[in-house]
C-alpha cells in the first residue's frame, strides 16, 4: 500500500500521512510529479493509461505519479520512470519546468512538480509496467496540443496545461 504525505497549499507537510486511496477519497492535497520526456526530433513520449486507472483511464498522458511519504520529489520522479518505463534516471537528469503547480479541484487535488528530460530511445525499447500502461508512443508536440484542445480529447492534458506543451516546443 502506498502512503502519501498530506501537504498544505504551499506544499509543506502537515504531518498527516494517508494511504493513496484515502487521500484521494478525502481530496487531500499531496505531491505528484510529471515528467515530459522529449527526444531530439521535437517529440514527446506519452503513455496510454490502463483502463483500470481511477483518473483518465485509456488516455494518453505523460509519465506521472505520486511522491510517497518520506520520499524526495526528484527521487519519486526517478522511481516512477524506472517502474513505468524501465528508464534509469538520476535527479541530475531532470530539469524543473514548474516547481509546485497547485491543482485544487472537487476531486484529485494535488501539487505537481513538472520536469522534463531528453531520451532518444525507440518507443519499443521501453519496458512498460503493464498494470499501469498499455502502450507508449512518441508524438509531435503540435499534435498533442491539437488533441488536448479537441472536443474528444484523447489525452489527460487539460486546456490550462497546454502552456507547458508550448514550453516544450522551445526547448
Amino acid at each position: 500500500m502506498e502512503y502519501l504525505d498530506i501537504v498544505d497549499e504551499q506544499g509543506d507537510k502537515t504531518g498527516e500521512v494517508l494511504d493513496r486511496k484515502t487521500a484521494h477519497d478525502l481530496n487531500k492535497l499531496h505531491w505528484e510529479i510529471t515528467i515530459y520526456i522529449t527526444n531530439g526530433r521535437g517529440q514527446i513520449l506519452l503513455e496510454k493509461r490502463s483502463m483500470n486507472k481511477r483518473y483518465s483511464p485509456g488516455k494518453w498522458a505523460p509519465l506521472a505519479g505520486h511522491v510517497a511519504s518520506g520520499e524526495e520529489i526528484e527521487d519519486a520522479a526517478c522511481r516512477e520512470a524506472k517502474e513505468e518505463l524501465g528508464l534509469d534516471l538520476r535527479p541530475a537528469d531532470l530539469i524543473i519546468m514548474e516547481k509546485g503547480l497547485l491543482r485544487k479541484r472537487e476531486e484529485n487535488s494535488r501539487i505537481s512538480r513538472y520536469f522534463y528530460t531528453v531520451c532518444d530511445k525507440d518507443a519499443n525499447d521501453f519496458t512498460i509496467q503493464e498494470e499501469e500502461l498499455t502502450d507508449v508512443r512518441w508524438f509531435d508536440i503540435d499534435e498533442v496540443i491539437r488533441m488536448a484542445r479537441s472536443d474528444d480529447n484523447p489525452t489527460s492534458f487539460h486546456a490550462d496545461r497546454v502552456y507547458l506543451l508550448e514550453k516544450m516546443k522551445k526547448i
